[in-house]
């Protein structure tokens, strides 16, 4: 995910707007979403995305 992260940044994000906009019940935001790949072992790649290199970019 840190490759895809440091390839595109905004296509990572969009894939956590889309999973957390699948996720109606009980609705998801797209930090349940870090927070949950976070317990799943991708803490280097949730801190990268809340790092200000990893938002997105406008």
């Amino acid at each position: 995910m840190l490759d895809q992260i440091g390839i595109d940044d905004r296509e990572v994000w969009a894939c956590l707007q889309q999973i957390a906009d699948s996720r109606s019940n009980p609705p998801d935001t797209i930090d349940d979403i870090m927070k949950q790949l976070e317990r799943a072992g991708l803490i280097r790649s949730v801190a990268q995305l809340r790092s200000p290199d990893g938002a997105p970019s406008g």
